[in-house]
C-alpha cells in the first residue's frame, strides 16, 4: 500500500518521496509517511549555517543603524540592510529545527527522559551562562555608556542590581536557550497528541492540502496573525517571556511546525514544490520590509502596523521554504566539518556574542573604515570562540557539562544528534 501511494504521488521525480520509499514507514493503515532510519543532515547544516550567520548579524550590529550593546561611532546602511535581511529567517527556522529534533529525540525516549534531557541540554548551560558570559558583555556595555571605569571583578556584583536596561541583570543573546527550554516544555502536550494515532488521519490531510497548488504558503497564515495581532503590542527588544507573548507564540508555532512537518516526507513534497515561488515572494516581500524597517516609516494607523507585521510573517515562511528546499536538495550528506561543527553549536553560540563585545569594544576606538572594523572583529571572533571551543571546551569535563556535551564531546543523545 505505501509504494501505491508513493506511485501516485509521482515519487519518480520526487526525491523526498523516493527517500521517504527507501526507509522505514509506520502509521502506513493512515496514509501518513514517516522515515525515522535516516539521518536528516540538512537539518544539521541548516543548524550550523544559522549559527555561522550570527556572527556575521551581531558583528554587523555594532555598525547598524539601531542600538546594541556596543557601538561604532560610523553607521553603516548596508549593514544595517543585511541584517535586516538575516533578522527575518535566521531565529525561526533555528526554531524549526529544534522541533524537528524534539520529533526525533522522543521517536526513542519517554516523556521524563526528554525533560530530563532538556534540562541537561538547555537549563544548565543558561544558567552557566547568564553567571559567566552576560556579565563581560554587560560590563563592556558600561564601559562605553561612560557610566562604569572600575575593573571588571569589582563591577561583577553590581551584575545582580536591578534588570537589564536600568540595571545590568540579563541573559541577552541566550534568551535562545531560555525560550528553547521554555517552549519544549510548553508544547509537550500539544507533541503527544500530535503523535496519537488519532491525528494520523488529521496530519495525512495537513500533508495533502500543503501539496495542493500554493497550500504550504496556507501554513503562514497563523504565523502572520500571530505577529500582526500581538507584534505591536510586544516589541522584538522585549525577551523575558512573561512580557513576550508576541516572541513566545510566534516561536512556539515555528517549533510545533518542525515538529509536525518532518514526521510526514509529504510535507518536505510540497515544500520542495514551491520553493521557487516562494524565493520570488520572498525577494518581493523583503524589499519591501527592508525599505520600511530602514526608512522607519511611521505606520500611522493600526490597521498599517496589522498589514505590515502580516506580511513580516508571511514572508518569514517564505524564507523558511527557501532554505528547507534548498538546503535539503544540495547538502543531504555528512562530512567531517559537519560532525565538528555540529557537536560545536551550542558553546560556539554561547560563546560567539560575548567575544564579539569584547573584541568590538576595543576595535571601534581605532581609526579604521567601518569595513576594516567589520571583518577585523568578525575573522577575530571566530578564531578566539573556535580557539576555546577547541582547547577548552572539548578537552575539560567541566566545561563540556557547561555547555552541554557528553563526555567526549559529543552530543547527548542519538535523537538529539538527528
Amino acid at each position: 500500500m505505501p509504494n501505491l501511494i508513493f506511485h501516485n504521488l509521482g515519487t519518480n521525480n520526487d526525491p523526498f518521496l523516493n527517500y521517504a520509499s527507501k526507509n522505514k514507514v509506520v502509521d502506513d493503515c493512515y496514509d501518513r509517511f514517516v522515515c525515522i532510519d535516516d539521518r536528516r543532515y540538512d537539518l544539521d547544516w541548516i543548524r550550523v549555517f544559522c549559527i555561522f550567520v550570527l556572527f556575521f548579524f551581531h558583528t554587523a550590529m555594532i555598525f547598524v543603524l539601531w542600538p546594541f550593546h556596543i557601538k561604532n561611532s560610523d553607521l553603516d546602511p548596508y549593514l544595517s540592510m543585511m541584517n535586516v535581511f538575516l533578522g527575518i529567517w535566521n531565529m525561526p527556522i533555528l526554531f524549526f529545527v529544534a522541533g524537528s529534533a524534539a520529533w526525533f529525540s522522543l521517536t526513542y525516549r519517554n516523556i521524563r527522559t526528554f525533560i530530563t534531557e532538556r534540562i541537561y541540554r538547555l537549563l544548565i548551560p543558561l544558567i552557566f551562562g547568564i553567571f559567566l558570559l552576560i556579565p563581560p558583555q554587560v560590563y563592556f556595555e558600561r564601559l562605553q555608556q561612560g557610566l562604569w571605569n572600575k575593573s571588571f571583578f569589582s563591577f561583577y556584583p553590581t551584575f545582580f542590581q536591578g534588570f537589564y536596561p536600568e540595571g545590568n541583570f540579563s541573559w541577552n543573546h541566550l534568551w535562545v536557550i531560555a525560550y528553547l527550554f521554555f517552549i519544549s516544555l510548553l508544547v509537550l502536550p500539544i507533541t503527544r497528541i500530535i503523535d496519537s494515532r488519532k491525528s494520523s488521519r488529521w496530519i495525512c490531510r495537513l500533508s495533502t492540502f500543503a501539496n495542493r497548488p500554493g497550500g504550504i504558503f496556507l501554513f503562514a497564515l497563523p504565523l502572520a496573525l500571530s505577529e500582526a495581532i500581538l507584534r505591536p503590542y510586544f516589541p522584538q527588544g522585549i525577551k523575558d517571556i512573561i512580557h513576550d507573548w508576541a516572541n513566545v507564540s510566534f516561536y512556539s508555532m515555528c517549533y510545533l511546525y518542525g515538529y509536525i512537518m518532518v514526521s510526514d516526507v509529504r510535507f518536505g513534497t510540497a515544500i520542495n514544490r514551491h520553493r521557487r515561488i516562494a524565493l520570488i515572494l520572498g525577494t518581493l516581500f523583503t524589499i519591501i520590509i527592508c525599505y520600511y524597517s530602514i526608512a522607519r516609516t511611521h505606520l500611522s494607523s493600526y490597521a498599517y502596523t496589522f498589514f505590515f507585521h502580516f506580511l513580516c510573517g508571511f514572508n518569514i515562511w517564505f524564507w523558511m521554504i527557501v532554505l528547507l528546499a534548498y538546503v535539503r536538495e544540495s547538502f543531504s550528506f555528512s562530512n567531517k566539518f559537519l560532525r565538528y561543527f555540529n557537536h560545536a553549536v551550542l558553546p560556539f553560540f554561547m560563546i560567539h556574542q560575548t567575544i564579539i563585545i569584547v573584541i568590538g569594544y576595543y576595535i571601534v576606538s581605532l581609526d579604521a573604515s567601518v569595513s576594516s572594523k567589520f571583518w577585523s572583529i568578525l575573522i577575530l571572533s571566530f578564531f578566539i570562540v573556535w580557539l576555546l571551543y577547541e582547547v577548552l571546551v572539548r578537552r575539560f569535563f567541566i566545561f563540556r557539562f557547561i555547555f552541554g556535551l557528553k563526555k567526549d564531546g559529543t552530543k547527548i543523545n542519538r535523537g538529539e544528534d538527528k
